[in-house]
């Protein structure tokens, strides 16, 4: 079975998304790093809405944990006054 990460994108900005946008996941399987992009379909609106969208994961990601970092906009598509907030780094376990 298929493990997947449920990735979520907010706009927390004052203008809407009007076209999607790409996200670049990124996991570290036993000193590798596997990349996926997911694309996030717009629009999405202003003020703290989000879009869900669901990431495969590498098979052998859990050794013991798996860890992660998602840059949301991935190659900036979607002009925004402050592009610092689109990094985030986490950690599933097993």
């Amino acid at each position: 079975m298929q493990k997947e990460l449920l990735l979520r994108v907010r706009n927390d900005g004052k203008g809407a998304v009007p076209t999607g946008t790409m996200a670049h996941v990124t996991f570290a399987v036993l000193g590798k790093t596997q990349s996926v992009d997911a694309l996030i379909p717009g629009p999405i609106a202003p003020g703290t809405s989000s879009v869900a969208v669901p990431v495969p994961m590498p098979g052998r990601c859990f050794a013991p944990a798996c860890p992660f970092t998602i840059e949301a906009d991935y190659g900036n598509l979607v002009p925004e006054e402050n592009e610092g907030n689109n990094l985030v780094s986490g950690l599933c376990p097993r």
